[in-house]
């Protein structure tokens, strides 16, 4: 009950943008790097069987896993840089902060 009435208080504010609560940004060369091995491995297994494109199929497929980790690796990296952020701020800021990525999270799940 006090929760809801937390939020009601802090919906009635105008809301703020931090970047606390901004979706973390893959870097254009990360992107670029993943659509690259996704071509080439897509490229690779289209092609009439061959056992030096199997073998590039595989090192494509590999090194986009790679590729994949790093980018799982920078985003939990930001969510913790958020996090920090968030233990800085003043207790009612966290409150509305939470308050309002709550609200964010069930706009984008309904």
């Amino acid at each position: 009950y006090v929760a809801l009435m937390i939020r009601d208080y802090y919906a009635l504010s105008e809301p703020t943008d931090y970047y606390a609560l901004s979706e973390p940004t893959v870097p254009e060369h990360l992107k670029t790097r993943i659509k690259h091995y996704k071509d080439a491995y897509y490229n690779s297994s289209i092609q009439k069987y061959d056992k030096s494109l199997e073998e590039q199929a595989y090192e494509a497929y590999s090194t986009l896993g790679e590729e994949l980790r790093s980018l799982v690796d920078l985003m939990g990296e930001a969510e913790f840089q958020r996090i920090l952020l968030l233990t800085t701020l003043p207790k009612d800021e966290q409150i509305k902060m939470i308050i309002q990525a709550m609200d964010k999270d069930s706009t984008n799940c309904g």
